[in-house]
């Protein structure tokens, strides 16, 4: 049988090519929110030095992600994918979309969670407020 060895072929390019990319992925961040994607990214990153964890895998996002079920709301979590998604993509080189039991997780809790109704006045109660409540109390005068 023949072997065949595999070429591997290394290209030089030039350091400011690099730079100048790096530069170009570190501004998919939106500046208006930056400021959030690198605390979570901060975030991440200590529980995976508390855990000893070097590389981000599926398992890893996997844990750190049934660890923030506990804590948050499904369209707290669901926000948070969407900032690791693209902050892992800048600094880690890695696309967490293709880690598709996060995204099953994700969907599963969201199918459970029943969102709180907020109490609201209907008009009647405001009618009512309207004409009840004491002027000296409620209006500036």
């Amino acid at each position: 049988m023949d072997q065949v060895n595999e070429v591997h072929i290394t290209v030089m390019v030039p350091e400011d090519i690099v730079n100048e990319a790096n530069d170009a992925v570190f501004h998919l961040l939106p500046n208006k929110s930056k400021y959030r994607y690198l605390k979570e990214m901060t975030k991440f990153r200590s529980w995976m030095e508390l855990r000893k964890v070097r590389v981000v895998t599926e398992e890893v996002m996997v844990a750190y992600f049934n660890g923030l079920i506990e804590k948050y709301s499904p369209s707290s979590l669901w926000s948070t994918y969407f900032m690791f998604r693209l902050t892992v993509f800048v600094y880690e080189q890695i696309d967490i979309r293709k880690f598709k039991t996060i995204f099953a997780i994700l969907k599963s809790k969201s199918n459970e969670y029943q969102p709180k109704k907020a109490k609201t006045f209907d008009p009647k109660d405001v009618e009512q407020f309207m004409n009840e409540a004491p002027d000296e109390k409620y209006l500036l005068m």
